[in-house]
C-alpha cells in the first residue's frame, strides 16, 4: 500500500491529462479468499472479472496485520513501523505531518475528492484534510449508494475525481454466532493446519490472538462450528463482491472506465480457519 501511494502520486503529478482515481478498499479480505486466486469455496465473479482486466499484484503484502496501521500506510505513504516502534491498533493518522496526507496532495492537484465508508483513522483536522465530500462510518449499502451517486453526478465533469469507497465486509465475520447464524457447510473443507498446527512451534502471539481476540469464542469448538465460521465469512465476501460489481458497472455505464485508475485492495486478511 505504501508503494501504491507513492506510485500514484508520481504518476498523477506527471500526467498532462489527469486520470480519475477510484480506490475500493475492503476490510479483512485475504488474498486466497478470491476464486481468481484459486479458492474453491469463495465465488467472487466481479472481483475476478476486474482482475482479468487489470494488473494483479500476486506478491503484495499488507504493511501491518491490523486495520489502523495498515490504513495509515495507504493514506500517508509512511510505513507504520518507524524508529523501532510498533504501533498498536489505536495508531492515528493525526500522528503524521500535513505533507504526508495523500488525499490533500490529490486535492491540491485539482482533484474532486470524496470518501464514503469506514474511516478508522481518528478525527484530527490534519489527517482529515482534503475532502470535498465525505460521509464516514456508514454501512456498506450506503457506501455503494453514495459512490454510484457520485459517479452519476460527475460523469461529464472536466475536473478529475478521486473517489474512495471503504467497505466493512467481510469484517462482519465478528458477528458469527455458532448455532445461531445461518450457514451452509456441506461443501466447506478446513485447511490442513486447522488440525495439525502446533502452537508451541510458532510465536506466542498466534495463540494469544485466538484466546483474546477474534477466536476466543471459537478456539476449542468442534469441526462443524469452524466450518460454519468459514461459510459465514464466505457470505460476507460475497456481499462485498456484489457491491464492487455495482460500482464497476456504473463506472462503465457513465463512460468513465477508460479514464479511471481503479484500485481494489484490502487492509489485511482474515484467519479464515487457517492457523
Amino acid at each position: 500500500l505504501k508503494i501504491l501511494t507513492l506510485v500514484l502520486c508520481s504518476f498523477i503529478s506527471a500526467a498532462q491529462n489527469k486520470p480519475n482515481i477510484l480506490i475500493i478498499h475492503v476490510d479483512d479480505l485475504g488474498y486466497y479468499d478470491l476464486s481468481v486466486h484459486g479458492s474453491k469455496i469463495y465465488q467472487t465473479p466481479n472481483i475476478d472479472k476486474l482482475a482479468t482486466e487489470s494488473v494483479s499484484f500476486t506478491k503484495a503484502y499488507a504493511n501491518y496485520p491490523r486495520c489502523v496501521p495498515s490504513r495509515l500506510s495507504m493514506m500517508t505513504g509512511n510505513y507504520p513501523i518507524q524508529n523501532g516502534n510498533v504501533p498498536d491498533d489505536g495508531y492515528k493518522i493525526s500522528d503524521v505531518g500535513k505533507n504526508k496526507n495523500f488525499v490533500k496532495k490529490l486535492y491540491d492537484l485539482g482533484y474532486q475528492t470524496a470518501y464514503f465508508g469506514k474511516w478508522h483513522l481518528g478525527d484530527h483536522p490534519v489527517g482529515n484534510a482534503g475532502w470535498d465530500e465525505e460521509i464516514k462510518r456508514v454501512p456498506d449499502a450506503k457506501t455503494t449508494d453514495r459512490g454510484v451517486d457520485f459517479l452519476d453526478r460527475h460523469a461529464t465533469d472536466d475536473k478529475p475525481f478521486a473517489l474512495f469507497l471503504m467497505y466493512l465486509d467481510p469484517h462482519d465475520i465478528y458477528h458469527y454466532k455458532p448455532g445461531e447464524s445461518d450457514v451452509r457447510i456441506d461443501d466447506v473443507q478446513l485447511p490442513e493446519s486447522w488440525r495439525k498446527q502446533n502452537f508451541d512451534t510458532v510465536p506466542k502471539v498466534h495463540r494469544e490472538f485466538m484466546e483474546h481476540n477474534q477466536g476466543e469464542f471459537i478456539i476449542d469448538a468442534d469441526e462443524e462450528t469452524w466450518k460454519g465460521y468459514r461459510d459465514f465469512y464466505r457470505q460476507k465476501v460475497k456481499l462485498y463482491d456484489d457491491h464492487l460489481g455495482r460500482v464497476i458497472a456504473k463506472l462503465k455505464a457513465t463512460g468513465q472506465w477508460d479514464n479511471t485508475i481503479v484500485v481494489n485492495t484490502s487492509d489485511h486478511g482474515d484467519m479464515d480457519t487457517f492457523h
